[in-house]
């Protein structure tokens, strides 16, 4: 397993090879610190419970060890993991590309290690090594900083009204345990931001030996990329940006814009066709009031929770609001005009299991990182703008909404009340310069983005001289894992970043509402 890491290009080096099996390879990183990389067996299980997510022979595995922040050089250390899927040879060629690419996955908080299945499943690898990481704070990385309080707790407001004030004092007080919890165990939680993350990652570069690799972020990991071709450009051929999330954008503030675009979307898609359309002949509407309704008087639907157990579950606006996003993030929009019409009618089958699914079941309770989130979030978003601004923009994107639901981030949750728990310092103002580069740059992006706006890619594109964008109708949040089109534009694109690539399969992309 560890003699088949390979050095620079991604081509077999046996000096290299030695030094790992001896000691570890080490670079001077970008603090002048030194950053070092060492084999070590894949983790088995990979994620206890879930034998489908083990990792296969082939793969093989390793941690960067990094400063945990880079600017106390005395401080301490932490391991970052990272996992190597081997290209397979299955588009022809029997010689992998020389550069091999490494996947920067979203949240934050989430693990490559995970997103390696599917991503693998979809042929990534199919002509290339793929270094798949998981990053500072995450799954296999040491320390994982995880918050298995606030998932319990997130468990246990399904039964509350989500924008209530008892569910945001039980979820401050669960953001306030894992707090404490790490600040006891020492972790230094200030160093879990974007910019000592990209570090890591060109750090990781440079202790592989790999001269020039190409690197795919998607969602967050958009934002990771992006920074990282900002601040660390030497050794980057090309970058796929997946579902953007610009460093130049506040997302906290702006947040509401992605979903208020993702239903008008929706709603359009449907109205275009003649049997939603039909179907559904109120469906804005419906949706508004609906949200509205909720809000001042929640529905209670007896259920069963993710691990088989009764659940009271409580429906208030903003659960409803968050089902219809998440749809289009996990699956698709074609089951949504039926649950917003089953929904206005008082009737929540569909709505009450889509809310399940997004609970958290026992066997994967403090699997995500969610100090990485915090640190990411509060000091790079929340604590840069205020929660006055952060309404006034959410009503100006979604008038019909009230401001009970508006208040809530529709991803991250309660930030307002959550940072001040977290503490960490506001990131310096350069966090949120603009990328300039002439570096090759592939952006795709889904119509129906309900977690990063299709519009957010123009605060990006200026500042990148060599960047194609290619939208893909009736498509969420993630391309990559929800289209065929996707998979093939960015196989195109990496084979030769500096050719335009062929989008005509666009074209027949299609998606069909359910009506019955």
């Amino acid at each position: 397993m560890i003699s088949s890491f390979r050095g620079r290009g991604g081509a077999p080096a046996a000096a290299l090879l030695l030094v790992l099996l001896l000691v570890l390879s080490a670079c001077s990183g970008p603090s002048g610190r030194t950053a070092a990389f060492a084999p070590t067996p894949c983790p088995t299980p990979n994620l206890p419970g879930v034998p489908s997510f083990d990792f296969p022979a082939a793969m093989t595995c390793g941690y960067l060890t990094v400063p945990e922040n880079r600017s106390r050089p005395d401080g301490r250390t932490i391991k970052v993991f990272v996992a190597r899927a081997p290209a397979t040879a299955t588009r022809g060629s029997a010689t992998p590309a020389a550069d091999p690419l490494v996947v920067l996955v979203g949240g934050p908080g989430g693990a490559g290690s995970i997103s390696y299945v599917a991503m693998t499943a979809d042929g990534i690898n199919a002509d290339r090594d793929v270094y798949f990481v998981d990053q500072r704070g995450t799954l296999h990385s040491d320390p994982l900083l995880n918050c298995p309080e606030f998932d319990t707790v997130g468990n246990e407001l399904a039964g509350l009204p989500f924008t209530s004030d008892a569910a945001t004092a039980k979820d401050r007080a669960a953001v306030q345990a894992c707090h404490d919890r790490w600040v006891a165990a020492g972790v230094d939680l200030s160093a879990y931001n974007t910019a000592e993350n990209a570090a890591d990652i060109a750090d990781l570069r440079r202790a592989l030996g790999i001269d020039r690799w190409d690197v795919y972020g998607v969602s967050y990991g958009s934002k990771l990329a992006a920074v990282l071709l900002r601040d660390h450009p030497d050794g980057i051929r090309s970058v796929v940006l997946d579902s953007v999330s610009p460093p130049n954008l506040n997302i906290a503030e702006n947040w509401w814009s992605a979903p208020a675009g993702s239903f008008r979307g929706i709603f359009a898609a449907c109205a275009a066709q003649p049997v939603c359309a039909a179907a559904y002949p109120h469906l804005e509407s419906d949706f508004y009031d609906t949200v509205t309704r909720l809000t001042s008087s929640p529905a209670v639907v007896e259920t069963t929770g993710p691990d088989g157990d009764p659940l009271s579950l409580n429906i208030d606006g903003f659960v409803l609001a968050y089902a219809v996003i998440m749809a289009t993030e996990r699956h698709d929009a074609s089951g949504v005009p039926r649950m917003i019409a089953d929904a206005a009618a008082g009737r929540y089958d569909d709505l009450a299991a889509a809310t399940v699914e997004y609970l958290t079941p026992a066997p994967i309770i403090g699997v995500g990182g969610h100090g990485l989130a915090f640190g990411v979030f509060c000091a790079e978003s929340a604590d840069l703008t205020t929660a006055a601004a952060t309404l006034a923009r959410a009503e100006a994107a979604l008038p019909q909404f009230p401001d009970q639901v508006l208040r809530i981030q529709p991803k991250q949750g309660r930030l307002f009340s959550q940072c001040p728990v977290w503490d960490v310092p506001p990131a310096a103002a350069s966090m949120m310069d603009p990328v300039v580069s002439d570096v090759p740059v592939l952006i795709l992006e889904g119509d129906l983005d309900a977690a990063t706006a299709p519009e957010w890619v123009d605060l990006l594109t200026p500042g990148l001289s060599a960047s194609q964008v290619v939208r893909f109708p009736f498509t969420g949040h993630s391309t990559l894992d929800k289209s065929e089109c996707a998979r093939s534009v960015m196989s195109a694109f990496l084979t030769d970043p500096t050719q335009p690539v062929d989008t005509s399969c666009t074209a027949s992309m299609h998606l069909t509402f359910a009506t019955d």
